[in-house]
């Protein structure tokens, strides 16, 4: 189980006994957190996505798998389908909204595979399916796009 702390701290807890089997860093303070293939990617008040091993590295303190370039926008949960991680994002002053995707096999200081535009500020997850992507934005759409084939 994976929770994180308004301090910037990453906890990896055994659901069972309680006790914390490892912790990582996301400063200035982690978003949200989605875990596909056993891989934890973690959004930051930074506009970085954060990427660690739910098993941990074999040490109380881990280092995150890769980091990305600062994106310039707020980044909310993730959504991970089809080798991709999506990001739903929005601009600080709540105007615009963005579906950031990056690939899942990264390297620090990546960049995403691309930024789509949104109608609108957009603050919650995104879905995928029958290749599209779907978003909601703050003034009350749900946009759609298609995704490259």
């Amino acid at each position: 189980m994976l929770v994180a702390d308004y301090q910037g701290t990453v906890y990896a807890i055994d659901a069972v006994t309680g006790i914390v089997k490892w912790k990582g860093t996301v400063t200035p303070t982690p978003h949200a957190i989605a875990v596909a293939r056993g891989v934890a990617y973690v959004t930051s008040g930074r506009g970085e996505l954060v990427v660690f091993a739910v098993a941990g590295c074999g040490e109380a303190v881990c280092s995150p798998l890769w980091t990305s370039a600062p994106s310039g926008l707020a980044l909310f949960t993730p959504t991970i389908a089809n080798g991709v991680v999506y990001v739903g994002a929005l601009d600080f002053i709540y105007t615009q909204g963005d579906v950031v995707a990056y690939p899942t096999t990264c390297i620090d200081g990546c960049e995403p595979l691309a930024t789509l535009v949104l109608g609108g500020a957009n603050e919650t997850p995104v879905a995928v399916a029958g290749g599209r992507i779907y978003a909601t934005t703050v003034n009350g759409n749900i946009d759609s796009l298609g995704l490259a084939q």
